[in-house]
């Protein structure tokens, strides 16, 4: 029986608009372009979300791709506005939690913006049960030991669990785990799959 939904962050409770966010530094659109495919969009990202500090890896950058220097100093120097919560994403969380499930969070991230955003932006993090960031465990999704983590530290049952994110490499981590697994494409989507999944449960 499904005791306790688990939700993903990027792309599920709150969008990682970086390409506007550089759009709203003023940077013109080549520069934007290059950064989201040179920087954001690559592997060496997963670095942030694994612990590496934000100074550290605006330094690595700006070393790397010196032409570009000014403009990556800039993009690091406030990152409040680089997420944004859905509309949808508190009362998601706080209405499950009030029908008895618990509710937690399970996100590849870093710890330094994790704790910026949820000082500054995020509207759901208080009505969530756990909480368990990459950046702050040093473990990162799909990597089966973060799943193991979660359902440890907050003694669950992984066949009690179901896990919401947006990458289908993560959610067949989490299946390989014992949990349920839904891959993300849209609030009215997964919300219909959750239902159906809880009801096919009973």
């Amino acid at each position: 029986m499904i005791k306790n939904i688990i939700f993903d962050v990027g792309m599920v409770l709150a969008d990682f608009r970086y390409r506007d966010y550089m759009k709203e530094l003023g940077f013109n659109s080549e520069t934007v372009e290059f950064l989201a495919t040179n920087m954001v969009e690559t592997e060496e990202w997963n670095r942030l979300d694994e612990g590496m500090s934000v100074n550290s890896f605006s330094r690595f950058y700006q070393e790397k791709y010196p032409e570009y220097s000014e403009e990556i100093k800039l993009f690091f120097s406030d990152m409040r506005t680089i997420v944004k919560p859905y509309s949808y994403a508190g009362e998601w969380i706080k209405r499950y939690r009030e029908s008895g499930f618990g509710v937690y969070i399970l996100s590849n991230y870093s710890d330094e913006l994790f704790d910026l955003h949820e000082r500054t932006v995020f509207d759901f993090t208080n009505e969530a049960s756990g909480i368990v960031v990459s950046g702050r465990v040093k473990l990162r999704k799909p990597n089966k030991e973060i799943y193991e983590y979660l359902l440890n530290t907050y003694m669950l049952k992984a066949e009690e669990c179901v896990f919401i994110d947006d990458r289908k490499e993560n959610i067949d981590s989490a299946m390989a785990v014992g949990m349920k697994g839904i891959v993300f494409d849209g609030y009215e989507s997964a919300e219909a799959k959750i239902k159906l999944l809880l009801k096919c449960d009973k």
